[in-house]
């Protein structure tokens, strides 16, 4: 089904009794409606046709059978089920194209690897060698990871990631604690994950939850954009770090029981930490070969007589190649070009890094230091890069064997610490337990917190990775109709429904008749976009009015007046409490 087909006018004029009346002999209708010719076609429309959706009171029933026709005239099509309507639109599906969740830059070392932290404390730990191209081949040099997070109901809307999942036969919705999108790219070329590498994932994210409720479930699904359903990968491995807000509630029993159990943990974080850091010391890293620099005729360069003085890599340098150029670092600090004109009385030239070198000019007490690199030309650089392609072989082999020595010990120290901080969990929960039992009256047992918390997971591909838990809820169910101010038009016929008290969001297929479940007991808020970049909304203290004993119910949505331009202006939107 094609978007922007329809143009939802709402409160058109109600008919008076005398056109009712001129309706009543529904034969004579049709036989009028069968006879009428169609419209002739026209070559170049000024518009697309497109329902009207009429509301009256009290429609009669002529008006309807008006709009059944019209229906079928106009659309081609029989009315769609909900599946098959979001069947017809795009899995990934923003709603608006030019406001969506941007992701971070990091530039990462492909050969290397590395951990790489951003701007909210969230972390990708990158192994080395863990990317290859789309025909397979290992890449080398610098990498673009690119990387998203969306966290609440807003980004949620905003990427137009679907929230549901089905199993079994059974569709949940997805409440979660994060969600995270990753890829890479060279040179604007996506690269894709090499087979049996991971990246470790430590996403911060924050959910609500009863405080006395210590053990938060969450599992890792992975989003499979070819079958259509998320993935179940793994069990989430949550770190709660710290309480940000609560209802004002303090209890001192409760505070030494959290002191307590924080003091045990760290205390065993600490020792894995150490012996994990000293395992993987006592087999060192293997030295990393350095990639020859073909000399640039572009590049400021400059000739350095190695003197016997030198340090004996230098000299091996020197003897290595018969002649080689120099040229000034990326990593030099700013100098004076004039500098290297003058006649210096000595120099001193000092590896830094197997890359670049560190050059003292000397003149009496005057110093100027540079970074240089060594750059080759001809068959001197042809000679380098066969022995580099030699020793990079070795190098590669050399990391793969040092982390197959270190896993199995690495892996049982984290077997080892990992039931100790599970026996610890459990006996906080345990003495947590008993105290709620003890206190049932005390109002911490109810008392909600928001918690900061980490996220632990390997992504072993590229792609939308999502934290969190399916829901089956038991909320109310009513049949809905949907209005819209007049003259509003929508983009398309899908309604956003959230709960306050859940992370997630529902799309619903809004037709007449379309099956609406919230809970009456949470605030609950629902919108559409219009095709003015506007949000109408149906808010919270109006789902509070709806009669749960009636089965039926008009949503009455209220058009905002302003465009969206920002992701600020829809959050001021869809605020739950009105400003």
């Amino acid at each position: 089904m094609k978007k922007d087909i329809y143009n939802f006018k709402i409160n058109s004029p109600q008919p008076s009794s005398d056109d009712i009346a001129k309706h009543k002999d529904f034969d004579a209708l049709l036989q009028q409606f069968r006879e009428t010719p169609l419209p002739a076609e026209e070559k170049e429309p000024e518009r697309k046709p497109r329902m009207v959706w009429l509301r009256y009171a009290a429609a009669a029933a002529a008006v309807a059978l008006l709009i059944f026709f019209s229906k079928g005239l106009l659309t081609g099509e029989p009315s769609m089920t909900e599946q098959e309507y979001f069947a017809s639109q795009p899995f990934i599906n923003p709603p608006l194209e030019d406001i969506k969740p941007e992701f971070a830059s990091q530039k990462v070392n492909a050969n290397k690897g590395g951990v790489y932290e951003y701007n909210n404390g969230s972390k990708l730990i990158v192994p080395a060698a863990a990317f290859v191209s789309a025909n397979g081949t290992l890449v080398e040099g610098d990498v673009d990871i690119k990387y998203r997070e969306m966290h609440d109901f807003v980004d949620f809307f905003l990427s137009g990631i679907p929230m549901t999942y089905d199993s079994a036969g059974t569709r949940y919705v997805l409440e979660s604690a994060g969600m995270v999108e990753i890829y890479a790219e060279q040179n604007g070329e996506r690269v894709k994950m090499q087979p049996g590498k991971e990246i470790k994932v430590e996403l911060i994210s924050f959910v609500d939850m009863p405080r006395l409720n210590m053990s938060p479930k969450y599992n890792i699904y992975k989003l499979n954009t070819s079958t259509k359903n998320w993935e179940y990968r793994d069990i989430d491995n949550i770190q709660i770090i710290e309480d940000l807000e609560s209802e004002g509630f303090e209890n001192e029993e409760l505070n030494n029981l959290k002191i307590n159990h924080q003091s045990t943990l760290a205390k065993i974080e600490t020792e894995e930490a150490t012996l994990i850091r000293n395992l993987e010391a006592s087999i060192p890293m293997p030295t990393e070969p350095s990639r020859p620099v073909q000399a640039n005729k572009d590049q400021l360069s400059f000739d350095i007589d190695i003197s016997e003085n030198a340090s004996e890599e230098v000299r091996a340098l020197g003897q290595k190649y018969q002649s080689i150029i120099w040229h000034i670092s990326p990593n030099s600090p700013e100098i004076n070009t004039n500098a290297l004109r003058v006649q210096w009385e000595n120099m001193d030239l000092k590896p830094i890094d197997g890359k670049d070198y560190e050059l003292t000019l000397i003149n009496g007490a005057k110093r100027e230091k540079v970074i240089v690199t060594p750059a080759l030309t001809g068959d001197d650089y042809t000679k380098a890069m066969s022995v580099y392609q030699t020793e990079l072989v070795t190098y590669r082999k050399a990391l793969e064997d040092r982390e197959l020595q270190l896993k199995e010990q690495r892996n049982s120290i984290v077997e080892k610490f990992t039931l100790q901080k599970d026996t610890a969990q459990k006996q906080y929960t345990s003495n947590i337990e008993a105290w709620k039992n003890a206190n049932q009256d005390d109002p911490s047992v109810n008392q909600m917190v928001r918690r900061k918390i980490i996220n632990r997971f390997v992504a072993n591909e590229f792609g939308i990775w999502n934290c969190d838990r399916p829901l089956d809820p038991k909320d109310i169910e009513i049949e809905g109709d949907f209005v819209l101010d007049e003259n509003s038009e929508v983009t398309n016929e899908t309604a956003y429904l959230v709960n306050k008290n859940r992370n997630t969001i529902v799309r619903i297929y809004a037709k007449d008749g379309a099956k609406v479940n919230f809970d009456q007991k949470s605030d609950n808020l629902m919108w559409m976009v219009t095709k003015d970049n506007q949000i109408a909304v149906f808010r919270p203290k109006e789902f509070k009015e709806i009669n749960e004993k009636k089965d039926k119910h008009t949503f009455r949505m209220k058009v905002e007046p302003n465009a969206l331009k920002s992701e600020e202006d829809v959050r001021k939107v869809l605020r739950f409490k009105e400003m």
